[in-house]
């Protein structure tokens, strides 16, 4: 194989790897790895934008954006809430049997929340 396939095996185990990791978003990572190819040539401007003349793309990139637009703004929450009866808690919160932490701060759970236990 050729050092330019070597390079693009390469970016695509980094991205992988990130992409397994979670910490940064998926899009930073694709990105960052399409700018990687773009920039040292193996890649020209067409290629690099041919995957959005695909119609199942657009339809991925848009859902994310709603996807990420119901959580932000606490939809989602509702929704699972009052549909489903369930308690979402913030990211950052522990929730044990009695109590719900979120940093140093402890406080009761309400009541009707109270974890099933299943044995």
């Amino acid at each position: 194989m050729s050092l330019e396939a070597w390079f693009t095996v390469a970016v695509i185990g980094f991205c992988l790897g990130l992409l397994i990791h979670g910490r940064t978003a998926p899009d930073i990572v694709m990105m960052a790895g399409l700018t990687l190819l773009l920039v040292t040539g193996i890649l020209t401007p067409t290629e690099a934008l041919s995957g959005l003349s695909n119609e199942g793309m657009v339809t991925v990139g848009i859902m994310f954006v709603i996807v990420t637009g119901l959580r932000d703004t606490g939809a989602i929450a509702w929704i699972v809430q009052h549909l489903l009866g369930c308690r979402v808690y913030p990211p950052g919160c522990h929730v044990s049997d009695r109590t719900i932490s979120r940093g140093n701060r402890q406080r009761p759970r309400p009541n009707g929340f109270a974890a099933r236990r299943t044995s």
